[in-house]
């Protein structure tokens, strides 16, 4: 069952993300729409990102923290 862990965990992960994004766009007085037009997006690809009921691209969800000012990276995890 490796792997439903590391699923439940990326799952995880990808949540956080997305409600720290939210979060951040919130405390900028920033709507979704604001923040669509500042990243070149759809309003609705913001509201699939900060909702998780739809798919998105990670290039989305990049796209999305740079317009607010952040990065997304990759770190290796050590064990």
């Amino acid at each position: 069952m490796k792997w439903m862990k590391n699923n439940t965990e990326v799952y995880l992960q990808d949540k956080f993300i997305r409600m720290k994004l939210a979060d951040i766009r919130r405390s900028k007085g920033l709507t979704q729409k604001e923040v669509a037009e500042k990243c070149g997006l759809s309003v609705t690809t913001i509201s699939n990102i900060e909702s998780g009921e739809n798919s998105y691209t990670t290039r989305s969800l990049i796209m999305y923290a740079e317009a607010l000012g952040y990065e997304i990276s990759v770190k290796r995890k050590d064990n």
